[in-house]
């Protein structure tokens, strides 16, 4: 896990590998009819988001939202100062802060795929996710249909790219 100060160094990891890796991700929603993939991470668990975006999660909780189409999203807890931060040192433009994830999640999926004939998105590694989170999101959008995706990332992170 990394600590401190955390750069984004296109010479390590170019932009494109970031949208490659997620791009993979993306193919993989749509071929499993998921309009969104959900991606939990906190202090213990944030491995697979640095992957996918190159934001390292070792100050709190934060949740990406990676839709079939489109850009990622990142819900978090911290506050909008941190911004300038996330966005120079990761590949995401897009980031929401609500002191509930939660509800940021709902807030998301009304707003973005609220258009969609019976919705289906993922919980990916459910396992790793606070159950009042996952609770509290099923409670909220009964008229989702919620799957739980083991895996889809760090399959993907167990085969080294060739700037890896």
């Amino acid at each position: 896990m990394k600590r401190g100060l955390v750069l984004f160094d296109p010479n390590e990891t170019p932009p494109e590998e970031y949208r490659s890796r997620l791009g993979r991700l993306q193919e993989r929603l749509r071929a499993d009819g998921l309009a969104c993939g959900f991606i939990y991470g906190d202090v213990a668990s944030s491995g697979d988001i640095c992957y996918l975006t190159n934001l390292t999660i070792y100050w709190n909780q934060g949740v990406l939202a990676v839709p079939d189409q489109g850009e990622p999203v990142f819900l978090t807890k911290l506050s909008k100062r941190v911004y300038p931060w996330m966005r120079s040192s990761s590949v995401v433009n897009d980031i929401r802060s609500n002191p509930d994830l939660g509800r940021a999640i709902v807030q998301f999926c009304r707003e973005r795929l609220a258009g969609r004939a019976s919705p289906k998105v993922a919980l990916i590694d459910e396992a790793w996710w606070p159950e009042s989170i996952v609770g509290n999101v099923r409670a909220a959008l009964p008229e989702f249909d919620f799957a739980s995706v083991e895996g889809a990332v760090r399959d993907q992170r167990a085969q080294p790219s060739q700037s890896e």
